[in-house]
């Protein structure tokens, strides 16, 4: 005899094929409330969950399933962990994809999804052994040998992951994804012009994906190639609204199905239309690199306009990562070109994990305008900034207990989050930063892409602003009795060819320059009410130094 509960279980399968989830799912629970063992009812409700996007309703539901079913199925165990992952429970998601591929070990679509869940997980070996068994079972298609090529990516394998990628492109030759990572494997190997083929290629097959865009900078960067590299840049538009981070050389597409499946913001693009003209230039490398004479000239005329130094320093905080290091020697690079060149006399702090000595070495030839392998040019010798360097310990606090902190949360592994804790606070205790009034903290992935018109420092303590605002008035003043000239030269009825020479003179000053003054003179103002807003507080311990 069917039980009542069954009844109610079809109509809800009926109203699923025929009507709608949502008619289903309040069917469902009547018949789980009729017989709250009737682990299938609890498998398709939780389905149906997953597909309305209540994934942890849906989580719950299927577990229930799973336990209450009588011999767990493989399907049952997919299912599960697929809305566990969809959750973010990923260590739990880990569990059921090995017990389902303990039901089935030749199943693909398990070890496959097993290996993404570990590479996200941080788990680099587990979720390697786990591809290799994916590209062992399916050896001749592209997502396998991608996904493998992923795996030893993420371990840090670049050379066995160039060999994978070139496999998956035999078969599949025009996945913009997999010629994206291989390009970002010859980065890692230091090959900075062989990876530039790759990311154009990437391009050329996915023009509107901005990740491609930012690993062509990449390459181009590290090559040294910073005019080449900001002409890139200029392609990505920006939001008018919220704000932008462009992802560092060490973010590769790393989802195996979809090249476009990363996301760097939902309301950034790509200037496709002026794609095809940047991208022609840059490999018939008719993109000129600016030198050192407009810096040298940006110099003087600070000095001569009797700029004054305040008491501030630039910090940094780096992890022992290959590729932060490798950013971190460009951004100081840019960092040297870009300000300190322009307003000497500050200096740099460098937090850092554990830095060999010859990477020191590597950073201090970059920060005076080399790079990580040769010296800067002789004439740049008298301008070098002091450098830093201050080692740093992270552990967990001790009331935390480390078995409940996850590995990733998110796309927050533990270092990151050891970094916004040592930001939001830590770094006030520094004694190494005692005897300073202010701070300009950069990330290792910071570059400075054009000479900065004002010192950041100026800014904050409100003198540099206030020399902009004198400045402002003068060119007011100047327009102010150009116009007036050129009104009495009007009206004696000069011919057309003296306005032309006129009107080509150059103009000092902006019609807005009163908005502008007025803005800055508001700006003044808050500093004058909040006069400790950028100010360090001061530490009794000024005996550490750098180490």
């Amino acid at each position: 005899m069917i039980s009542p509960a069954f009844v109610v279980y079809l109509k809800a399968n009926f109203e699923k094929e025929y009507r709608s989830l949502s008619s289903a799912i309040p069917l469902y629970f009547d018949a789980i409330r009729l017989e709250p063992s009737m682990w299938i009812a609890w498998k398709e409700v939780g389905l149906c969950l997953f597909e309305e996007g209540k994934k942890e309703q849906a989580s719950i539901a299927l577990m229930s399933a799973v336990q209450l079913e009588p011999e767990p199925s493989f399907h049952s165990a997919m299912v599960l962990a697929t809305a566990l992952n969809a959750n973010n429970k990923l260590e739990r998601a880990v569990v059921y994809y090995t017990h389902a591929v303990n039901l089935d070990n030749n199943a693909t679509s398990a070890w496959y999804d097993l290996s993404l869940t570990l590479s996200t997980m941080g788990e680099n070996e587990k979720a390697e052994k786990a591809a290799r068994r994916a590209q062992y079972l399916e050896p001749n298609t592209a997502n396998t040998n991608y996904l493998l090529g992923n795996a030893l990516m993420n371990a840090g394998k670049y050379d066995a992951a160039l060999l994978s990628f070139e496999n998956a492109l035999r078969i599949n030759p025009n996945d913009a994804g997999v010629f994206h990572n291989a390009a970002h494997c010859l980065l890692m190997l230091e090959r900075e012009e062989a990876a530039v083929k790759p990311f154009a290629r990437a391009l050329q097959l996915a023009p509107a994906n901005a990740l491609h865009v930012v690993g062509m900078g990449n390459a181009l960067r590290r090559g040294h190639r910073f005019t080449a590299f900001r002409a890139v840049l200029n392609l990505i538009k920006q939001p008018k609204l919220g704000a932008f981070v462009l992802p560092s050389s060490s973010s590769p597409i790393s989802s195996p199905t979809s090249a476009s499946s990363e996301v760097l913001n939902d309301h950034i693009s790509v200037n496709t239309s002026l794609l095809h003209h940047t991208m022609t230039q840059l490999l018939s490398n008719s993109i000129e690199e600016e030198g050192w004479g407009e810096v040298i000239q940006r110099r003087q005329a600070v000095a001569e306009r009797g700029w004054q130094k305040e008491n501030g320093v630039i910090i940094y905080l780096i992890s022992t990562k290959r590729a932060h290091y490798l950013e971190l020697c460009d951004s100081l690079h840019l960092l040297f070109k870009h300000f300190l060149l322009i307003y000497p006399g500050y200096d740099v702090v460098i937090f850092h994990e554990g830095l060999t000595q010859a990477e020191k070495d590597g950073l201090r030839r970059c920060a005076n305008g080399g790079n990580v392998e040769e010296d800067p040019p002789p004439f740049l010798h008298p301008f070098t900034p002091t450098l830093l360097f201050q080692h740093v310990h992270f552990s967990l606090p001790p009331f935390v207990d480390e078995r409940e902190v996850p590995k990733q949360y998110f796309h927050a592994s533990v270092g990151y989050r050891h970094m916004c804790r040592f930001f939001g606070g830590k770094v006030f205790e520094q004694p190494i930063l005692s005897q300073y009034d202010y701070f300009w903290r950069l990330d290792s992935d910071s570059y400075l892409l054009s000479p900065l018109p004002l010192d950041v420092f100026g800014v904050m303590s409100g003198r540099e602003e206030e020399g902009e605002e004198e400045r402002g008035r003068e060119r007011e003043g100047r327009g102010k009795e150009r116009r007036e000239w050129e009104g009495r030269r009007g009206r004696q009825g000069e011919d057309e060819k003296s306005r032309s020479r006129l009107s080509s003179l150059p103009v000092d000053a902006s019609s807005s320059s009163g908005v502008v003054v007025e803005r800055r003179r508001k700006q003044r103002k808050t500093r004058r009410r909040y006069p400790n807003r950028f100010r360090l507080p001061l530490l009794a311990d000024t005996s550490a130094r750098s180490s």
